[in-house]
């Protein structure tokens, strides 16, 4: 069980069970692999659930479930930056039930609060320019500067993952372990670049292959170093027509 980074505010009991549902609105928005939206939540008065959808998953190409719980990870990110948004105390535990495989996060609100921890992390700030995203512009020519590659090189450090600069326009979001918990952390850092390039005025997209066989991830880990585990593999570039809603009805992944 993993129940670090918690966040503590005031919350108040009459909003609580309407954040948390924002928290689980807000996450079905987030990237995920190959568009699959791979999830499905558990909706109480005080706490979400986040479960992987087996149903999504594309064991062809994610043999192991990599990517299927990236993209957990990547709605993990939405709940919590929801849920700063809304000044709203919550602990979040990490893979809870070890019994349960596809039970990946459980984020439960607070009631007390912190000396000094109000507001830490910035997901506030990021949630307030929304959670759509956007397809990437292939007209447009909008190289990254280095000042904005170290913008998301720390808003994947702050999610526990590191990142990579494969090609001018191409990162690799890697950890420095590969379990289940790091693909989980992975998928949290991708989210956090994702709304990170979207301040910036990037759009993300996936690089699709390279990732699914042993050979491929051994060469890929090689040219970023050979020390990290590479997570994702994604290409950056000009905001184009944005991706308003999601592909699946709210009625389908809200339990």
């Amino acid at each position: 069980m993993d129940a670090h980074r918690e966040h503590a505010r005031p919350v108040a009991v009459a909003t609580g069970p309407a954040a948390v549902r924002r928290a689980a609105v807000r996450a079905t928005l987030a990237w995920s692999t190959r568009d699959t939206e791979p999830w499905w939540l558990v909706v109480g008065p005080d706490s979400c659930e986040l479960h992987a959808d087996p149903d999504r998953w594309l064991p062809a190409q994610d043999p192991v479930g990599r990517s299927l719980t990236m993209s957990i990870g990547c709605a993990l990110l939405n709940a919590r930056a929801s849920l700063d948004a809304d000044g709203a105390a919550y602990r979040v535990e990490r893979l809870p039930d070890p019994t349960r495989q596809h039970h990946l996060a459980t984020i439960t609100l607070l009631d007390t609060a912190v000396p000094g921890t109000a507001g830490r992390g910035g997901l506030a700030e990021l949630a307030a320019g929304g959670f759509d995203r956007s397809t990437i512009d292939p007209f447009v020519d909008w190289p990254l500067q280095s000042d904005e590659v170290e913008r998301l090189a720390c808003a994947v450090r702050a999610e526990g993952a590191v990142l990579h600069r494969l090609e001018p326009d191409v990162v690799v979001v890697a950890t420095a372990q590969n379990r289940a918990l790091d693909w989980l952390t992975a998928g949290e850092a991708v989210q956090r670049l994702v709304l990170e390039a979207a301040s910036l005025g990037f759009a993300v997209g996936e690089v699709v292959g390279g990732l699914e066989l042993p050979s491929d991830r051994t060469l890929l880990r090689e040219r970023i170093g050979g020390l990290d585990h590479p997570q994702a593999v994604l290409r950056l570039g000009a905001l184009g027509g944005r991706i308003r809603g999601r592909r699946r009805p709210l009625a389908e992944v809200l339990h």
